[in-house]
């Protein structure tokens, strides 16, 4: 799930933009950070499904 989530965040610019553009590798950083945004709720919500007993 989580890597789903960030996987569309940072893959999902790839269609409208060529990997031979010059601003490619600056969008690939946007992208990472996009993927971390998306992925983060996902994680969140894995580990709050996980609860310590006493």
């Amino acid at each position: 799930m989580t890597v789903l989530a960030f996987d569309v965040g940072r893959c999902g610019r790839m269609p409208i933009m060529p990997p031979t553009d010059v601003t490619f590798l600056f969008l690939t950083q946007v992208g990472l950070i996009l993927g971390f945004l998306t992925g983060y709720p996902a994680v969140l919500w894995l580990v709050g499904g996980i609860k310590a007993t006493p």
